[in-house]
């Protein structure tokens, strides 16, 4: 199985909180960095959501820590 780290395919900062309102999200706090990886099906991306693993939580647990959707328009890119 591909690292989390090693499929990242960008990293984004979130610029709001977000309250995840179902299991497969994640909840998230302006400032964090979130790994973007791979997102499982085309809908999901399509409508604005992707797909990582906030970096804090992957540099405590490593491809152990959970992944989950979060809304695209909630981070900018980082360099």
């Amino acid at each position: 199985m591909e690292s989390y780290h090693s499929a990242c395919i960008l990293q984004v900062e979130t610029m709001h909180d977000f309250e995840a309102a179902n299991t497969d999200e994640l909840d998230l706090k302006k400032g964090d960095v979130v790994l973007v990886i791979p997102t499982a099906t085309a809908e999901d991306q399509d409508a604005g959501w992707l797909t990582g693993i906030k970096e804090s939580d992957w540099l405590q647990q490593g491809d152990s820590a959970s992944k989950g959707l979060f809304p695209e328009n909630f981070t900018q890119r980082l360099a």
